[in-house]
Parts: C-alpha cells; sequence; structure tokens
C-alpha cells in the first residue's frame, strides 16, 4: 500500500490546480463544484484528496455531500472530511469524521454538526479571524488502508456573501 495525495477532478469550470492560482466560482450567491477522484487499488491510510478549493469566506452550505464507493475487502478504513491550508492548521476532520467505506458505497453530508451551519471556513477552521486567501476541503483515508480502489465523489454547495 502506498499513500497517495491525489487532487480530484472539477468540473464546470473549476480549477483545482497545485497552485491554487483560480478559485472556482467565487461570485456572490450559491455557487456549486462537483468534483471526483478515482482512488487506486492500494492507498494507504492517512492518504488525502482534495475535493475543493474555496475562498476563506465561503460558506458552505448544509446541502453539501460527499459520495463514495464499497473502497475496502478486508479491513475497516474510515474517511472523514477536513479543512487545509497554509493559513490555518490542518484539520483532518473538521467538517465530519468516520464515514465506514468498507461495506458498501455511501453518501453523507460534508459537515453534520448543526451549530456550523452558515459559518465561514476559516471559522470551521477554527480560526479567530478572516485568515483570507484559499482554504482546501479534502478527504482523508484513515484506520487502515482502503485495498479495492474506487470513486469518491464531492457536491459542494457554498455561497459568498
Amino acid at each position: 500500500m502506498a499513500v497517495v495525495n491525489l487532487r480530484a477532478t472539477a468540473r464546470r469550470g473549476i480549477s483545482l490546480a497545485a497552485n491554487n492560482d483560480r478559485v472556482a466560482f467565487s461570485k456572490p450567491g450559491k455557487n456549486t463544484i462537483v468534483s471526483t477522484v478515482e482512488l487506486p487499488a492500494a492507498v494507504s491510510a492517512t492518504s488525502t484528496a482534495v475535493m475543493a478549493v474555496l475562498p476563506s469566506n465561503a460558506r458552505l452550505l448544509p446541502s453539501s455531500t460527499i459520495y463514495w464507493d464499497d473502497l475496502a475487502s478486508v479491513g475497516a478504513p474510515t474517511m472523514d472530511v477536513g479543512l487545509y491550508g497554509s493559513q490555518i492548521t490542518d484539520d483532518a476532520d473538521a467538517l465530519s469524521a468516520n464515514h465506514g467505506v468498507a461495506t458498501a458505497a455511501g453518501s453523507a453530508r460534508m459537515h453534520t454538526a448543526i451549530e456550523n451551519f452558515g459559518k465561514m471556513l476559516w471559522e470551521l477552521a477554527g480560526e479567530t479571524e478572516d485568515p483570507g486567501g484559499v482554504i482546501e476541503i479534502r478527504i482523508a483515508i484513515l484506520d487502515a488502508d482502503a485495498n479495492t480502489g474506487g470513486t469518491v465523489s464531492a457536491l459542494v454547495d457554498y455561497s459568498i456573501d
């Protein structure tokens, strides 16, 4: 098994380029990113994939959802959804944690704590003020290897004030 760090392929004119020089649909109002990543058959625990790159002042909407295939034939890997960035402390489970990905395909809301609905990404990252820049939403495979490979997709609904 190998630790991999992947970037999802996004649709509708969105760039998830390594230099983060373009951020998807950063305009006022509700916006959507649909992204997909194919995990190889040998993904070790602690592997990650970037699913979206958003401005730090984006509000992640409750309808944002993560979808996955059955990713393991043995073991019990889980998937967390977290926030990452050079201006924040990386947090693998800032949005949600412990999604079981070993027994069947499934889906879950990206963030499940209702007290966090309507907060900006920088607030969800635990910051006391907006650091500016962009924040990545990543999935992380944890607890065991994902040994069958498969698809992980994200529907990221957000707004910009």
